[in-house]
């Protein structure tokens, strides 16, 4: 389903849980009590939960280490992951104990029709608890109501919530997803769930490199791509021209284009516009999810924009060069090791969040993104390669002069170049 027809379609059950809100309000039933700091929860040893986090391969590969932490907290009951279809690929590959309950999400009946099923398998476990770590879905919060569980948690945020949850949890602009979803998890299991932001894969995933390495040259992965869900994140295609063109005058390197089936059109476009700045290798449509774990996993670097790809690296150790400009890399970003984040300083940046349902207010005109200076990005690509840092550092480029900007904008569009 395209991700704005989702929008849509979750927006139209704001009315439903408006009504339930109020229906349980009237008699009596309590609006959901925020959870701070020093707050405990009735602890679930013994029982089977369930977590619900439909979207998002890179929040799932953060969130797997910690996940994992707490499955293997309240062994031997079993602990199941409500998710979409989509995400399959990654879940087979880890080594994790938790069971995923899927969503088949389509057109508008078959997703109803999916839900409904969902719906009766969560209730079939009788939870003791469900954690929803969605930010905006309405549907995710009338699953949690509708699962029968004594306890229900999610994200304060939105107003129509209040009545449908049991605990409300704060959402610190401070904070990483992954450190929230550990406090609120480590609460329930009654122990200590962080963990090293390490993919949790089962053995014999990674392989042999999937391309032939050339020697003497160091093999740097870049991600031209994007999310569906905020295409705004994505680094103009200028900027990567010139930014590759820096890096490959600096060093000697080889690149690979990365992308899924999906993408290898776009891919394939946008190496044409860039050109060969240095050796080069198209491989998106051409991997496995196996297989790009192991190219990524033998990469030297990898740059990318702030999706799926980004959390893998950081998972497998691998540096990696990467942009934020919609998203906070606070909340999304590496959490540790040899990662360098680029940002910009732009008024409007971030911009995603619950409210807007991640969805960026300039309509793809992403001053953010398009106003980093390619030629600092390329001295970035640089250092990220040749002397990673120890821990993530976070990186203001120098900011292009106006007039530079528009004809970047010029530029993208004149490259006929579509996701």
């Amino acid at each position: 389903m395209d991700p704005d027809q989702a929008r849509r379609l979750d927006r139209l059950l704001t009315p439903m849980c408006s009504a339930v809100g109020t229906l349980r309000r009237l008699v009596g039933g309590r609006p959901a009590r925020l959870l701070i700091e020093g707050d405990s929860l009735p602890e679930v040893a013994g029982h089977s939960t369930v977590v619900v986090k439909l979207a998002g391969l890179g929040s799932l590969s953060f969130l797997a280490p910690i996940l994992r932490a707490y499955a293997e907290a309240l062994a031997p009951a079993d602990q199941y992951l409500v998710t979409q279809q989509e995400n399959r690929g990654l879940l087979d590959l880890l080594d994790w104990r938790v069971k995923p309950l899927y969503l088949e999400a389509g057109r508008a009946r078959e997703s109803l029709g999916g839900g409904l099923g969902l719906l009766r398998q969560v209730r079939a476990l009788r939870p003791a608890a469900v954690v929803d770590i969605e930010y905006y879905s309405r549907a995710c919060t009338l699953l949690s109501l509708a699962s029968g569980s004594p306890i229900r948690l999610g994200f304060a945020e939105a107003p129509w919530r209040r009545n449908l949850r049991t605990h409300a949890v704060p959402w610190n602009p401070r904070w990483h997803l992954a450190k929230v979803t550990a406090w609120v998890l480590g609460k329930l299991a009654g122990a200590d769930v962080e963990a090293p932001a390490v993919l949790p894969l089962a053995p014999g995933v990674l392989g042999e490199c999937p391309v032939e390495r050339l020697p003497d040259r160091r093999l740097v992965c870049v991600n031209v791509n994007t999310s569906v869900l905020g295409v705004e994140g994505r680094l103009p295609l200028p900027h990567f021209r010139r930014m590759l063109s820096r890096l490959a005058a600096e060093t000697a390197v080889q690149l690979v284009f990365i992308g899924s089936r999906g993408e290898a059109p776009f891919v394939k476009q946008v190496v044409e516009f860039i050109g060969e700045v240095a050796p080069l290798v198209n491989v998106s449509g051409q991997t496995s999810l196996r297989e790009l774990l192991s190219l990524l996993w033998h990469a030297d670097l990898l740059i990318t924009n702030d999706t799926g790809p980004l959390h893998f690296a950081v998972g497998l150790s691998t540096p990696t060069l990467s942009f934020f400009g919609p998203a906070n890399p606070a909340n999304f970003g590496p959490r540790e090791g040899p990662h360098t984040i680029a940002c910009s300083d732009a008024v409007c940046s971030p911009c995603i969040s619950e409210r807007n349902m991640k969805k960026p207010p300039c309509r793809g005109r992403n001053v953010c993104l398009a106003a980093l200076d390619p030629e600092d990005l390329g001295r970035l690509a640089a250092e990220a390669l040749l002397t990673p840092p120890d821990a993530p550092r976070v990186v203001r480029p120098r900011l292009l002069p106006a007039d530079e900007m528009e004809k970047v904008f010029a530029r993208d569009s004149g490259a006929e170049v579509r996701q």
